[in-house]
């Protein structure tokens, strides 16, 4: 989805034509940095702007675009006033060469972790999370909200002790932890006393503290079982080349869209790309790393992070549209 806007009385989104403030934006912005416009000059101290001055009185230009399509516009025929096209695909974005050399390093990183220590896993998840915690809170301020970094933090920090201490039986707690976050978040905001905005606050800091504190905790979780770095490194490897295989075989094959309003470059023909390369790499641990993984736990596994995977790409894609940010 792009916005590219050629005439001052209109903005196009999505191939549609719509009048309205954003043009009236671009035009002004466009004017401070210097552009040449084209425009007629101005006569008896007033400017004829199609897109401003005789909008508001219904009239159009002499392509009959607005309310009064057909009516005189104050321009020679086939006249145009033109602002600069703008297009934000052209933003810059990280080649694919550096996101692999960055992807392996990190992985090299996380793969070091899971085979040296408990701990070492331990503080490098629990470093990953307070970071995408902050962000998704600066983020969330940026679009209005107002939650409570403080008690989100400390109850992601919380989750993850408790997962590195409980092991496996840490999800029992999970719950509590749930519970003691909403009650301070919503303690939080009552000392704040003011009623705009409570009910969003406070679900904003609960929902942070569960979808970056309980989803990392079960890594630790894991790691805490018997073998448990063999469990971690499959799940691990499964995700990213569940994300590789899908966006491969999606570039090369893809033709339908799987959620074209969240993620237009997703595609079935990638998802199950995806899902192929999750299911080698399930039989490959099922066979080669018993125990603790089986071949059928390996296709189980394989199977719901195939689901998951795919999901949980939709809902950060999902994410960042509604924050408005690109990465």
């Amino acid at each position: 989805m792009y916005i590219r806007c050629r005439d001052a009385s209109y903005w196009k989104r999505g191939g549609r034509r719509h009048g309205g403030f954003r043009a009236q934006a671009l035009d002004r912005h466009a004017r401070r940095v210097g552009a040449n416009l084209g425009a007629p000059p101005r006569r008896n101290g007033r400017s004829a702007r199609p897109g401003r001055d005789r909008a508001r009185a219904g009239e159009v230009d002499e392509e009959g675009v607005g309310p009064g399509a057909g009516r005189p516009s104050g321009f020679a025929p086939g006249q145009r006033r033109l602002t600069p096209s703008i297009d934000f695909r052209a933003v810059e974005r990280p080649g694919v060469g550096s996101k692999v050399v960055s992807g392996v390093i990190l992985g090299g990183i996380a793969i070091a972790c899971i085979f040296a220590s408990k701990v070492s896993l331990f503080a490098l998840v629990l470093l990953l999370a307070l970071v995408a915690a902050g962000e998704l809170f600066r983020l969330a301020r940026l679009r209005g909200v107002r939650p409570v970094p403080l008690v989100g933090l400390a109850a992601v920090a919380a989750t993850f002790v408790v997962a590195y201490v409980r092991d496996v039986r840490a999800p029992e707690d999970f719950p509590a932890l749930i519970a003691a976050a909403l009650i301070l978040s919503s303690g939080a905001v009552l000392i704040r006393a003011r009623r705009d905005g409570a009910v969003i606050a406070i679900a904003s800091t609960v929902f942070v503290a569960v979808y970056v504190g309980t989803m990392g905790a079960y890594i630790i979780a894991m790691r805490g079982m018997d073998n448990g770095f063999r469990v971690v490194l499959v799940f691990g490897l499964m995700v990213v080349l569940n994300d590789v295989g899908a966006w491969v075989v999606g570039r090369s094959l893809g033709r339908h869209r799987l959620a074209k309003t969240i993620s237009p470059d997703k595609s079935w023909e990638g998802w199950l790309g995806g899902a192929l390369v999750t299911f080698v790499v399930g039989v490959a641990a099922g066979v080669g790393l018993d125990p603790p993984m089986t071949l059928g736990r390996g296709l189980v596994l394989a199977g719901l992070v195939s689901i998951a995977a795919p999901l949980g790409d939709l809902f950060e894609s999902l994410l960042k549209r509604d924050f408005r940010v690109k990465d």
